[in-house]
């Protein structure tokens, strides 16, 4: 996805989930950006590991993790995706998840 309709079809679908249906092209292209960001994360997640990120850079990482995951359109991606990635990142990025869903979400 590139400019501007990148931005109008990301910008849709954080605010209306539903807004391109399942199968449409413009919904491909967003899971498509989505799957490149949460590599990219997974990429940070390792980085940091090895000592590549001091924590305080991580952590602000983290915060905007924790937004955008926050987002459904993301976390929907995410969950039918997760087993794509590797199994520490998972638990971490689960972890968030579930601390944003509060304890009567289990």
């Amino acid at each position: 996805m590139k400019g501007a309709f990148c931005a109008e079809v990301a910008n849709r679908l954080r605010s209306e989930p539903d807004a391109y249906p399942a199968g449409s092209t413009e919904y491909f292209q967003y899971q498509l950006f989505v799957l490149s960001q949460l590599r990219m994360w997974e990429n940070e997640f390792f980085q940091f590991q090895k000592g590549l990120f001091e924590a305080g850079e991580f952590d602000a990482r983290t915060n905007t993790w924790r937004f955008n995951i926050g987002l459904l359109s993301i976390r929907e991606a995410w969950e039918r995706q997760q087993d794509q990635f590797a199994p520490s990142f998972r638990n971490y990025l689960n972890e968030i998840i579930e601390e944003q869903a509060g304890p009567n979400a289990r």
